[in-house]
């Protein structure tokens, strides 16, 4: 997953043009460029991969053709000597096997002609929404968990749980990303019978992610 997002931030040409398209107004496009040469470089160290694609991963979304992955990248904007942040959304579909095992269906992304990693997009997504929602209640964008609940026509105790997410350690964010998390951790598994403790060294234990 890591490598699908350099591989969208890297192709200069493909974000200018979605630049151009996004109908964003007065972007600092050498500013965008550097920021994401930034990212792409944070995601070529596996120390900081994970943490970088939580930031990073806007939606994952499951399609005939493959696994389409889209990245939400900040524009910065300056209008008037007024300077602001837009969000500029990069989409690409990855090809991808699906392998059962027993009910379950697991997702094989393809690199070549072979199989890597296996990666649960709503897994995925689930750590992306609660690392969101959990940021936007405490930078102030939302008064409350009840708003964002309201806003996602979603109940309140659902968000509450996934925000508690934001709270994952880097060595669990990182395998869950990398697809090297536990066959029967899923995010159903995650939000409903487990209680995340705080500490890391036991969200590690209860979740077996060495």
């Amino acid at each position: 997953m890591a490598t699908a997002a350099r591989q969208i931030l890297s192709d200069r040409a493909d974000l200018l043009d979605a630049l151009e398209k996004s109908g964003i107004e007065a972007p600092d496009t050498k500013a965008t460029l550097a920021s994401s040469a930034a990212l792409s470089l944070r995601l070529s160290k596996d120390a900081d991969a994970g943490a970088c694609l939580v930031e990073l991963i806007d939606g994952v979304e499951l399609r005939d053709d493959g696994i389409s992955v889209t990245l939400g990248v900040q524009v910065p904007c300056s209008r008037a000597g007024v300077r602001t942040i837009n969000l500029l959304k990069l989409s690409r579909v990855l090809p991808l096997k699906m392998k059962r095992r027993g009910v379950e269906a697991r997702v094989i992304i393809a690199s070549g002609e072979e199989a890597t990693r296996q990666i649960d997009p709503a897994l995925l997504k689930a750590v992306a929404r609660g690392r969101a929602w959990f940021d936007e209640l405490a930078s102030g964008r939302v008064r409350s968990f009840g708003e964002t609940a309201q806003r996602e026509s979603v109940t309140r105790r659902y968000v509450e749980r996934l925000s508690r997410l934001a709270f994952a350690s880097p060595a669990i964010v990182e395998a869950i990303c990398q697809g090297h998390q536990p066959a029967d951790l899923t995010a159903e598994t995650l939000l409903k019978r487990i209680d995340l403790p705080l500490e890391w060294s036991a969200q590690r234990e209860v979740l077996s992610v060495s």
